[in-house]
């Protein structure tokens, strides 16, 4: 847990070839018809993800393989945010957006959502598989950052979250969760969770643990304070024949 070093995100890797399988095996061509907009389209994806399984808030899988999370939900396991998110920038990236878990932590706890870049809009957009929820601000759909800094600055009553469940207060749910956003430097398929980058506030050291689930998978942690390290002005395309 360190000031970040020369950093570089890396978008693909050997893995990747699974994205293909996943393509076909769980034929999400099907997925997208009807979707008349990009934003339709991967809300489609989001909420296809979301059907998958229950949510489950301490179970976790033997292995963070999303063709291995998707079988066992097909055995009645239920699993958690994160799970959620893993899969589905998985899907996202399966489908040709590049896409990423975010981790939230705070005084809270910590919820995981998912980024996928959107070339509509040319910019990073928030989703959540666990609620199908993204969140738009003035018709646009925010980031994590945007989400998060639109909280900090008392700037919350401009977002517009959309989602199914209307007992959910959305913005007040993730709140206190807003501290540290967590965003994996490899997105290649299985990889994101070997190293997360923390992008912290001025003046904050960033977090002094990890949940167990990561110890024991060892994940680093690489502290930044810029945001342009985790939004870097080129993203690369994925692509649903990677590897």
């Amino acid at each position: 847990m360190r000031e970040s070093r020369l950093l570089e995100l890396w978008w693909r890797g050997a893995s990747d070839r699974k994205l293909a399988k996943l393509k076909a095996e769980y034929q999400l061509d099907t997925v997208l018809l009807g979707g008349a907009t990009e934003l339709m389209q991967l809300a489609r994806l989001r909420d296809w993800v979301h059907s998958r399984f229950r949510h489950h808030s301490s179970n976790f899988p033997a292995e963070f393989d999303s063709l291995y999370i998707l079988e066992q939900a097909k055995r009645g396991e239920q699993y958690r945010c994160v799970e959620y998110s893993f899969l589905l920038a998985d899907v996202y990236r399966a489908m040709g957006w590049p896409a990423r878990l975010v981790r939230l932590e705070g005084a809270r706890g910590a919820h995981v959502v998912t980024e996928v870049y959107s070339p509509g809009f040319g910019k990073w957009i928030l989703m959540d598989g666990q609620h199908a929820a993204h969140v738009l601000r003035k018709g646009v759909p925010v980031s994590v950052y945007e989400f998060q800094q639109a909280v900090l600055s008392s700037q919350d009553s401009e977002l517009s979250p959309q989602h199914v469940d209307e007992t959910l207060d959305y913005v007040e749910w993730n709140t206190g969760y807003l501290r540290y956003l967590m965003y994996p430097q490899d997105m290649s398929y299985g990889k994101q969770l070997v190293t997360l980058l923390v992008l912290v506030l001025a003046g904050d050291a960033g977090p002094e643990t990890k949940p167990a689930y990561l110890l024991e998978y060892g994940t680093e942690y690489i502290i930044t304070h810029d945001p342009k390290v985790v939004y870097p002005a080129d993203v690369l395309s994925v692509g649903s024949a990677s590897g």
